[in-house]
């Protein structure tokens, strides 16, 4: 749910939309327990979220935030991975 959130959010910039998806998104982090596969994923779909909410609004703890998902998203990706790339990339 948190990506059709985001993605209607990029149609609308409707704010309220951003903020519904980066909690969903929050709480499916939460919610996941440690190592579990998925978890490298959710962290990278949380930091776009919050990426696309600075984007907006230019509150830098948003970006702050995003930054620090999609590292921890990156540290907790194996060496070679074939979703590393593409972690690195939205990090960048």
């Amino acid at each position: 749910i948190g990506n059709s959130f985001r993605g209607r959010f990029e149609c609308t910039r409707d704010l309220s939309d951003i903020s519904e998806a980066i909690s969903a998104q929050q709480k499916a982090v939460h919610l996941t327990p440690e190592g579990h596969a998925a978890m490298p994923g959710f962290l990278n779909n949380l930091g776009n979220s919050l990426r696309g909410r600075f984007e907006c609004t230019r509150d830098l703890s948003d970006i702050s935030e995003a930054i620090s998902a999609q590292q921890k998203a990156v540290h907790l990706t194996p060496e070679g991975h074939a979703d590393m790339p593409g972690l690195l990339n939205n990090l960048g």
